[in-house]
């Protein structure tokens, strides 16, 4: 009989309703793995569990020469190990295309492994109807786990190891007393048929290198089985990354069926004594403000006027500044990109207002996925990604865990608003910047395990007004003819009162929890045009495509950044969070949808990253949109209007080349097809267009 469980389930399910036997002449010295000598080309890998609990892998070939495998978990009785269930799998396609939900397995038999001594076994099995035995000799023991030790040390490598968006296939690793590791791969191939993997490499504090995988084929299951039968070929290479509960994957194959990706992998079963420690992944935060660009932030020399910020300002000196990172003109299309990593053409999220679907994957159930258990998450702050009448649960069923905030667009009054917290939604009446950084810290102080936080303030944007004295250094006379005649100061008011806020958020910190804080800052659009300042100024600042609409303010600081007080001129998009974020966390990635992870300049300046940038909007006239590979720049709409800059030697757009007829000859179509590429759903971002530089 066919069914569809997956076989992390299938494993989990047979480790909890066996039966423990009281007395055990089987433990985890019998780890390892195990062959008949008169059989080389298949063999047992034996994992034996604290819990008087066995998993095995009978790697093996069908009646025609193909690869097959099975697994099962089992009780040890005695001197023996009594697996009742023996599961075959198919159907899962290797690589990205992999789904779960397409693995089939069947019970195809039994098997019973028994000792006559630490190093020597018989396996007896009945499998579809073709019943067997064998002598079994041991192949490889792991590290520290030798026959008449009195007891075992646990192996922070040896077990089973899985990547839970590829449930159905896994990694079984042996570390060895010789600084060795093996690494058996039970998968499957294109086609949706068994497939394993098998290969030796060095080992070094967790670093596996294994520079050539095998592959076989030839060998008949059952007594015709004919070692002379079995062929091997190089299947690729591979190197994981190892900590105690979770790793890394990446490999790389010279069989076309096979490829080259990536994984995260997380704990499966451990072999020998409890669970090994390490240090925790780091705490993430996300500051989003709302309104900012460059001409209102002190790390970029733009605008006569700057606020104080002296805690930004600490910030972006310890840590990395970012010179080219795009948003779009906007909020809401800005915050549908980092938290899909997709562009607005893909979720059709390309102006304020626009209603992100609950189909698409947020970054927090991206991370969730692939680290299941390992973070808490919460967005606090504005959301403005459900519409006017938007559902308020619309972040949790997007995959947030917690949501506390403003709701929409933003507030009419910075001291009378609505509070939404998950589905509830009440009045507030506390200054909105300081009543989310409470929210903030009070969430954070209630965390036991480490935390994404994403803060999104909706300061400084309108409406202009003057905040708590003690928050800010501004002379503000505080009237309505003021603050209308002469906006500038309470919009650089409403920033110093975040960036004190800032300050009292990360100061509510433990100094152990505050060490292991990596803190992003970023502005999702430009200044508004009723306080930006030259070069820029109304039409070349928020809701515009040119540098001042934006070319926002990003840096990044605290765990995990070494690069102390530099800056970084590669090219960055917003959507590039996603990927970040995910692999700061401790996801295997590099480029996921249209976002492109940054986090290897935050230790290396010379890093791989994106090839170019795309922004968008959609107005009255149309949509728009801009494409850049970091030298031109190409803004163009619906209409077919074009404009291009030499960013490099004009950045502040002053001199249209096509007006003046002085377009490089290229450059302008090149430009267009990266970004109808884009539109039309062919080009999958930068994904397979990174450099070196």
């Amino acid at each position: 009989m066919m069914h569809r469980p997956t076989l992390h389930r299938v494993l989990g399910l047979l480790l909890v309703t066996g039966i423990v036997q009281a007395q055990v002449a089987v433990d985890a010295r019998m780890s390892g793995s195990w062959y008949d000598p008169g059989r080389d080309g298949e063999g047992f890998v034996l994992q034996v569990l604290p819990d008087e609990r066995a998993v095995v892998y009978w790697f093996t070939y069908d009646e025609t020469g193909a690869q097959r495998w099975f697994v099962a978990s089992g009780d040890v009785s005695g001197p023996a190990i009594v697996f009742e269930n023996l599961w075959q799998t198919r159907g899962a396609r290797f690589g990205d295309a992999f789904d779960p939900a397409a693995v089939e397995r069947t019970d195809v038999g039994e098997l019973t492994l028994r000792w006559t001594a630490c190093d020597v076994a018989t396996a007896s099995y009945e499998i579809n109807g073709v019943s067997g035995e064998q002598a079994l000799d041991r192949l490889t023991r792991p590290a520290g786990l030798e026959c008449g030790a009195p007891d075992f040390p646990s192996s922070a490598l040896t077990g089973s190891w899985f990547d839970p968006t590829h449930d159905g296939e896994g990694l079984a690793i042996e570390a060895l007393d010789d600084g060795r590791a093996v690494v058996y791969w039970f998968s499957y191939d294109s086609e949706g048929n068994q497939a394993w993997f098998v290969g030796a490499g060095a080992q070094d504090d967790g670093l596996i290198a294994i520079d050539d995988m095998t592959i076989t084929e030839g060998g008949r299951f059952g007594p015709d089985f004919d070692p002379a039968d079995v062929t091997r070929a190089s299947w690729g290479s591979l190197a994981v990354e190892l900590g105690c509960d979770f790793g890394k994957l990446d490999y790389l194959s010279s069989l076309e069926p096979f490829g080259s990706g990536k994984q995260t992998l997380n704990r499966l079963t451990r072999v020998g004594a409890p669970a090994c420690e390490e240090a925790p992944p780091p705490n993430i935060v996300l500051i989003v403000a709302d309104d900012l660009g460059l001409d209102a932030s002190n790390q970029y020399a733009v605008g006569a006027a700057k606020p104080s910020t002296p805690v930004l300002d600490r910030l972006a000196d310890d840590g990395l500044v970012f010179d080219n990172a795009w948003s779009n003109p906007s909020c809401t299309p800005t915050r549908a990109g980092i938290l899909t990593g997709r562009y607005g053409s893909r979720t059709r999220v390309l102006q304020p207002g626009d209603v992100l679907s609950t189909d698409e994957t947020s970054v927090q159930s991206y991370i969730r996925q692939h680290l299941p258990g390992r973070y808490a998450d919460a967005v606090i702050g504005k959301w403005h990604l459900a519409g006017a009448r938007g559902r308020v649960d619309h972040p949790n069923v997007l995959g947030v865990s917690h949501y506390a905030g403003v709701f929409g667009g933003g507030v009419g009054d910075y001291r009378d608003w609505t509070l939404t917290i998950n589905e509830e939604q009440r009045s507030e009446f506390s200054y909105v910047t300081s009543g989310l950084v409470d929210l903030a810290i009070e969430w954070t102080n209630a965390q036991d395990q480490p935390w994404f936080l994403w803060l999104a303030f909706n300061a400084p944007h309108t409406p202009f007004h003057e905040p708590p004295a003690a928050l800010h250094g501004q002379a503000l006379p505080g009237s309505a003819q003021d603050i209308s005649e002469n906006p500038l100061p309470y919009y650089h008011a409403a920033i110093e009162a975040m960036d004190t806020e800032i300050g009292r958020f990360l100061d509510s910190l433990a100094p152990v929890a505050l060490a292991n804080t990596l803190v992003i800052f970023v502005g999702d659009n430009g200044t508004p045009g009723a306080v930006s300042q030259a070069p820029f100024g109304r039409g070349r600042s928020k809701g515009s495509l040119y540098q001042g609409g934006i070319n926002v303010p990003l840096f990044v600081s605290g765990a995990g950044v070494t690069r102390v007080g530099e800056r970084e001129a590669a090219l960055v998009d917003t959507t590039d969070l996603f990927g970040t974020i995910a692999a700061l966390a401790g996801v295997n990635v590099d480029g996921i949808n249209d976002s492109v992870s940054f986090a290897p300049l935050l230790r290396e300046a010379r890093s791989s990253t994106r090839v170019f940038q795309f922004s968008e909007q959609n107005g009255d006239d149309g949509e728009r949109w801009a494409v850049s590979d970091g030298v031109h720049k190409l803004i163009e709409d619906e209409s077919g209007s074009r404009e291009l800059y030499a960013l490099l030697d004009d950045p502040f757009e002053e001199d249209d080349l096509i007006a003046a007829g002085a377009a490089p000859d290229g450059v302008v179509d090149d430009l267009a097809a990266i970004a109808r590429g884009i539109r039309e759903g062919a080009d999958d971002g930068n994904r397979a267009r990174t450099r070196t530089r």
